[in-house]
């Protein structure tokens, strides 16, 4: 899927009580034209059909404007 414009920056992440453990996505950071296309190439890249429910994956569009802070450390020990 090429997508040619203006892309934007989105946060997803997978809720805590929807959260598959080890070997698994668990966030991703993805540039798309909007909401949709990112949930659908999160959805592509790790093979699972989570990332397509907003009910289990929150998603939110990163904004250049705010505070310094880390964006996405993910770390599952194991």
């Amino acid at each position: 899927m090429l997508e040619y414009g203006l892309m934007k920056l989105f946060l997803l992440t997978v809720k805590p009580e929807f959260d598959g453990g080890y070997d698994t996505f668990d966030s991703m950071v993805i540039r798309a034209a909007d909401e949709a296309a990112a949930r659908l190439l999160a959805n592509e890249k790790a093979g699972d059909e989570i990332w397509l429910d907003s009910f289990k994956v929150d998603c939110a569009e990163l904004l250049p404007d705010g505070e310094a802070k880390v964006v996405l450390g993910s770390f599952n020990a194991g």
